[in-house]
């Protein structure tokens, strides 16, 4: 081990609202030229309503976006109108809906019931096959582009499918697009599931579901509309044949017509400890009228301009917001909208958590935790909608339901997570105080939680792929989350085992991990219960369709401790493990040994030939009689330690170690020499900084031919780079070789590699994958017998930004815990890793 390639990172506090998270509000107003559903609302009714939405703007000099459908863009008296209008204050774009014009001008025949057709099959590009959609869209775009000089930037519906985007993406260079809120049976259109508020990248199989990778996503934010009441929203009507409305829509007398409302959303929009942005969408369209959305335009408007010049909020056009989220975003971001303080006769209290991988609602109420909603997000989810076009009068978009509070209840019988204990021998429902907020980075929130009901906190961390949740308390908890459902709800758990929950929806498999805790049948009607494991609860949520390979703290309290471990090393049995116990600078490391006896690890010790010397990188042979290590000690007792590490080894015989013996030529050198480990062979593999190498440290193998070993060979440029290579480990059959390296395409500081031997000849090495390696240091990679691979890292999993301060006990506690960041030692199958 080279210890001074070990480095002291300084933790950067970040202070709550020190780095201003960016809050938009875009004014979108769509127009159509007819209300076909109310003769009372004529063409003229339609054109005053977009005449008086201007002045108003003007008036609070709101910026705002403006989308024509193609019956109103091709009408003189709009046209007239929007030209008018600055393009640095205003921007004209879509309204992608489907008129009889339109449709008859690009040769399609026209099957609506009125010449504007609200229905799924017949106003929207979904009701269409691919070819036809590409049609519907050049007419529109020409067009737009004869009377405005431009092609438009934004372009929006209630829902547009992925083809079409895809499509307007490439030809006509579009950068943005929005889609309705989550829905259920609105209007026919159901949309269920998805990224909740802010936007996301669409996966190019389906608009609705977000993409994990940028090589599978439509390079198009699409924006959430409508300003849905993060509290309210999601259940109300529950148990009708349709969802009803809470939102910033201004006609709404209990939403974005009510003053008390309206002033309390934007609080919590403006005032909520957020992740990446938050977002929402004012306006209107104009079917609705100038009568019934003027005293809501008139309660928000002049709202939104002061928190505007407070800086609170930035008012932009929805082709601003998509150019910012292009450049600002590579992916779909981790966001969130949080409300701390309800509207008064309420302690309800939420969060809206969103990444890639998936979206979480947790809501508090009564003092108790409820987990309302979980959807997983995966791009591989096809939508029905993008090869064909649709043949009934409504749309569905789905994502992958794990807990659906408003699918799943009934009046009465509400669906949810529930958080429980065991306390004085029987199951209760926890309760508490009012939680706090604090982002932790880029992607991840976390949570505090005070508990009544017996004396302690947990701490919640939403991650962008994983959900974790800890006890902290004087005593231990046996707590859990019980999953309860309306009666006769059909719900998609295929299977439950203790490390998953396996699941099947629309034809699509996915998985819930458990990383930490136990999945089972839930009992007393609960249709799940997870339970923590040692006060911890850790849910994977990441490409959770697939066998998820997950690296596991190994024996947390008996070796990964809080204390600095690494580099393990399993005899052959897998009975006994030799690692490493060091200081926190990594300046001094003994070897230790713990044994397994009756299924459980041993207190390790210090091994008796070590605990002097800084003796490090501990192997053992295949035969188990001798035991490989690194040291500074002398060559002979009495000597001065050695400015250097040399490769020593010990016989192992039952109940005891021998004397240490120093390996001559041709292994050591005036140099360092590192982490020895031999093949089945024999052949034995080391890093060493010699003379003559490519980088400040190679790795190299003298082989075992004819009784004795041969001259050190460098392994060459496959493996040998100019920066440094260290720590080999050969697989027993030498066809692979995994090895420790700091390059600059390394996450930080230094990761794993690996190299394939065939016919003789190594190939090029390549990084392994997350989660092997991280955004720490990995090191001491080692194999046991029976395919497990065991190594060190420093990565950190409890400390950034903390959600409130901490007393004595608590921080005491963090200092000495694994996953504190000096190290622990890790494992995972590596059968299970994906290449």
């Amino acid at each position: 081990m080279r210890h001074t390639f070990f480095v002291c990172l300084l933790c950067l506090s970040v202070i709550a609202g020190a780095q201003t998270t960016p809050r938009i509000v875009n004014i979108v107003n769509f127009i159509r030229l007819l209300e076909p559903r109310d003769p009372a609302i004529t063409e003229d009714v339609l054109y005053k309503t977009v005449v008086s939405q201007v002045q108003l703007m003007k008036k609070y000099r709101l910026r705002g976006t403006f989308l024509l459908q193609y019956d109103a863009l091709m009408d003189a008296r709009y046209q007239s109108l929007l030209k008018q209008l600055p393009r640095d204050s205003f921007e004209i774009g879509a309204w992608l809906e489907l008129p009889q014009p339109l449709v008859e001008k690009a040769g399609i025949k026209w099957r609506g019931r009125y010449p504007w057709d609200w229905r799924a099959n017949v106003g929207f590009v979904t009701g269409y096959t691919p070819l036809e959609r590409e049609k519907l869209i050049d007419v529109y775009m020409e067009d737009f582009k004869h009377i405005f000089g431009y092609y438009p930037r934004s372009v929006a519906s209630w829902f547009i499918d992925a083809h079409s985007l895809e499509y307007m993406y490439g030809k006509y260079h579009i950068v943005a697009s929005a889609n309705c809120k989550d829905q259920y049976g609105t209007d026919g259109y159901t949309l269920w599931g998805g990224y909740w508020n802010q936007a996301y990248y669409p996966s190019k199989m389906n608009s609705y579901m977000p993409a994990q990778h940028a090589q599978n996503q439509v390079p198009v934010p699409v924006f959430r509309m409508l300003g849905s009441d993060p509290i309210r929203q999601y259940d109300n009507g529950l148990g009708g044949n349709r969802q009803g409305v809470v939102t910033l829509e201004p006609v709404y007398a209990f939403g974005g017509g009510d003053p008390a409302w309206v002033n309390w959303f934007f609080a919590s929009f403006v005032q909520g400890p957020e992740l990446g942005f938050n977002y929402t969408q004012a306006g209107q369209e104009n079917s609705f009228t100038w009568s019934a959305m003027a005293k809501g335009l008139e309660i928000q408007f002049p709202l939104i301009a002061r928190l505007r010049d407070e800086h609170k909020l930035r008012v932009e056009t929805l082709e601003a917001s998509g150019r910012w989220f292009r450049l600002t975003y590579p992916v779909t971001p981790a966001t969130s909208f949080t409300v701390t303080k309800d509207l008064p006769g309420s302690d309800r209290k939420t969060i809206w958590y969103d990444s890639r991988f998936y979206r979480i609602n947790l809501l508090w109420e009564g003092g108790r935790l409820r987990i309302r909603d979980l959807h997983l997000f995966d791009e591989n989810f096809p939508s029905v909608y993008e090869t064909a076009a649709v043949d009934s009068t409504d749309c569905r978009f789905f994502t992958l339901p794990f807990v659906d509070g408003y699918v799943w209840s009934k009046p009465g019988q509400i669906a949810g997570l529930r958080l429980k204990a065991v306390v004085d021998g029987k199951e209760v429902s926890l309760e508490g105080g009012d939680p706090s907020f604090a982002p932790a980075g880029a992607s991840t929130m976390r949570i505090h939680w005070p508990l009544k009901t017996v004396k302690g906190s947990f701490e919640i961390e939403l991650g962008e792929k994983q959900f974790s949740m800890r006890w902290v308390g004087r005593q231990p908890l046996d707590w859990f989350f019980d999953l309860n459902t309306a009666e006769g709800v059909s719900l998609p758990f295929a299977s439950i085992s203790g490390a998953a929950v396996n699941c099947s929806f629309e034809g699509m498999n996915y998985r819930v991990t458990a990383e930490k805790g136990l999945m089972a049948k839930g009992d007393g009607g609960a249709a799940l219960r997870i339970r923590a494991a040692g006060g911890r609860m850790v849910l994977g949520l990441e490409n959770s369709h697939k066998e998820i390979a997950q690296t596991h703290i190994f024996e947390e309290g008996v070796i990964s401790t809080g204390d600095y471990e690494t580099h393990p090393a399993f005899s052959p049995g897998g009975d006994t493990l030799y690692f490493l116990k060091g200081l926190p600078d990594a300046n001094f490391f003994s070897i230790c040994v713990s044994f397994k006896r009756n299924g459980r690890w041993s207190a390790p010790r210090v091994v008796p030939f070590s605990g002097k010397y800084l003796d490090a990188d501990p192997f053992v042979t295949k035969d188990g009689k001798t035991l490989y290590f690194v040291s500074n000690r002398p060559d002979k007792e009495g000597q001065p330690v050695k400015p250097d590490w040399d490769i020593w080894k010990v016989a192992i015989t039952p109940g005891e170690w021998g004397t240490p013996v120093h390996l001559d030529s041709p292994f050591n050198s005036s140099a360092s020499e590192y982490f020895p480990t031999m093949a089945d062979n024999g052949n034995l593999y080391f890093g060493s900084g010699r003379k003559g190498g490519k980088g400040r440290a190679d790795l190299y193998v003298c082989r075992w031919v004819d009784g004795k070993y041969t001259e050190p060979e460098n392994l060459g440029d496959s493996i040998n780079t100019a920066d440094n290579e260290y720590e080999p480990f050969i697989s027993p059959d030498e066809r692979f070789l995994i090895f420790m390296a700091t390059r600059p395409n390394g996450l930080a500081n230094a990761d794993f590699y690996i190299s394939y031997r065939e016919n003789g000849v190594w190939s090029k090495a390549k990084r392994l994958p997350e989660p092997i390696n991280s955004d720490a240091t990995e090191w001491g990679g080692k194999m046991s017998r029976d395919g497990k691979f065991f190594f060190g890292s420093s990565r950190n999993k409890i400390i950034d930004v903390l959600p409130r301060r901490e007393d004595m006990k608590d921080f005491d506690l963090r200092l000495h815990s694994p996953g504190n960041g000096l190290g622990d030692i890790y494992s995972i199958d590596w059968k299970e890793i994906k290449f």
